[in-house]
């Protein structure tokens, strides 16, 4: 019954600002930062002090978000980098929430801590969506370039399965994980 309420309202709303012109999601790059330095992202190259001493602060991150609202959004998706390695995500996380946002949140899992889930319990997001280019250690420490990072993110789903969070995993497809396709679809 809720799948259908929110099929319909989503169509309804997006089928609305269509016709009025106005956009229906915004997703938000808070940061180039990331634990990770996967082969394949686009954004890893920006992972640097220079850049990341650019970062939009909490107060002009809320300034566009307001913005964002008043335009008519109601979708925001927070995606980097890793989002959730910003020191002041929860904040910037509780303010969409407040303005009354539906929130996704697009991390790689490496960064999801007891107090992220604990937050997230109380006040959950649409959705946390996760890649996962691999499901065995060594192929999976090879595309992000740091070795035990697949420990730490299986650590994170689990923490986020274990809290009944819901939890949608994507994965990337590159030429290092095309053989290990069919086990990640498993997975």
């Amino acid at each position: 019954m809720k799948e259908i309420q929110y099929r319909r309202f989503s169509w309804r709303t997006h089928k609305k600002n269509w016709y009025l012109n106005r956009p229906n999601v915004c997703q938000f790059e808070l940061t180039f930062r990331c634990d990770l330095h996967c082969r394949y992202c686009y954004t890893d190259c920006y992972n640097k002090p220079v850049y990341l001493k650019k970062e939009l602060n909490l107060k002009e991150i809320k300034f566009i978000l307001d913005k964002v609202y008043k335009a008519g959004v109601i979708w925001v998706c927070f995606t980097g980098g890793d989002p959730l390695t910003r020191k002041d995500f929860l904040d910037i996380y509780a303010y969409a929430k407040e303005k009354g946002f539906i929130v996704t949140v697009f991390t790689n899992g490496y960064s999801v801590t007891e107090d992220v889930v604990k937050y997230f319990r109380r006040r959950p997001p649409f959705v946390i969506e996760i890649t996962l280019n691999a499901v065995t250690e060594g192929l999976f420490d090879k595309i992000t370039q740091v070795k035990g990072s697949f420990g730490k993110v299986m650590q994170g789903i689990n923490s986020i399965l274990k809290a009944k969070l819901p939890l949608k995993i994507k994965t990337q497809i590159i030429r290092d994980n095309l053989e290990e396709l069919p086990r990640i679809k498993k997975f």
